[in-house]
C-alpha cells in the first residue's frame, strides 16, 4: 500500500535506503492494507536494531566532563528562531552557556555542538559542519572524526507520541550529563498547517499536532525541573 512509504517519507528521519529497507519487511498478507500500527512499530524496530548494532564506549564520561555543572542552550528549529537570532546573541552576551543546536545548523550563531537524531540531517549536517557533532547510535554508519556516538535506546521516550523526539531526547540526555539549567530556544510547538502533507482532513491535522504537544508537554514536565524557555513555546 502507498501510505506505508507515505508514513516513512513523513517522518523525514530517514534516507530512500533505510526505507526500502523497512518496507521489504512487510509481508506479503501485510502490504495491500494499510496498518499504521504495523508501519510505526516496523519504524522503531528497525531503529533499535540499528542502534543495538553500536555500543557507544565511555562517550557519556566523556562528555560530562564538559557538560556537568554547565549552563546549556539548546536550540530546537522552531519557526521562530527567524526573529528570534539577535535575542538570542544578546542572551548568550550575558549568559556563559554551552550552544548545542537539534538536528540544524543555526545561522548567525556558534554553536558548540549539534545533537543530531536522524540520518537525513546527518548527511546535510556533516557536510558543511564545523561544530562537534553529537549522533545517536540508530543512524548507520554513524562515525564521524569529529563526532560523539550516544546510545539511542537509553535517550528514547516512553511517550509513542513523541518517542523519537530530537529534542526531548537532547533534554534526557543534558540530564544524564549533569548539567546546571537548560535554557531552551525554537522549541515553539506544533499547529495543524505542519502537518498538512500528512492528512487532508484538518480536524486529523489537528488531533496529530495536538497529540504531540501534549506528549512534549507532559514529557519537558518529566525530564527537568530546570528548564528555562528564552524564546515563546506552546510547551511553557
Amino acid at each position: 500500500h502507498p501510505n506505508y512509504a507515505s508514513f516513512l517519507l513523513n517522518k523525514q528521519t530517514l534516507r530512500i535506503a533505510d526505507i526500502s529497507q523497512i518496507l521489504s519487511s512487510l509481508e506479503d498478507k501485510e502490504k495491500d492494507i494499510f496498518n499504521q500500527e504495523l508501519i510505526k512499530n516496523k519504524y522503531f524496530n528497525y531503529l533499535n536494531d540499528r542502534a543495538n548494532l553500536y555500543t557507544p564506549e565511555n562517550n557519556l564520561e566523556n562528555l560530562e566532563c564538559i557538560f556537568k555543572n554547565r549552563s546549556v542552550l539548546l536550540i530546537a528549529p522552531g519557526p521562530s528562531l527567524e526573529h528570534s537570532v539577535e535575542k538570542i546573541k544578546e542572551f548568550l552576551k550575558t549568559n556563559n552557556c554551552l550552544v548545542v543546536s537539534i538536528n540544524k545548523i543555526i545561522n548567525g550563531i556558534q554553536t558548540d555542538y549539534i545533537f543530531v537524531s536522524n540520518s537525513k540531517k546527518l548527511d546535510i549536517i556533516s557536510n558543511v559542519c564545523d561544530s562537534r557533532i553529537i549522533v545517536t547510535s540508530n543512524i548507520s554508519n554513524p562515525s564521524l572524526s569529529s563526532s560523539v556516538v550516544v546510545d539511542y535506546n537509553a535517550l528514547k521516550i516512553d511517550d509513542d507520541d513523541v518517542k523519537d523526539n530530537a529534542g526531548l531526547m537532547c533534554i534526557k540526555l543534558m540530564n544524564k550529563l549533569s548539567v546546571n539549567t537548560i535554557y531552551l530556544a525554537g522549541f515553539d510547538g506544533f499547529t495543524a498547517e505542519d502537518f498538512s502533507y500528512m492528512f487532508s482532513d484538518i480536524n486529523e491535522n489537528e488531533k496529530f499536532a495536538n497529540n504531540i504537544n501534549n506528549g512534549m508537554k507532559r514529557e519537558i514536565n518529566k525530564l527537568s525541573k530546570k528548564l528555562i524557555f528564552i524564546t515563546k513555546s506552546l510547551y511553557e
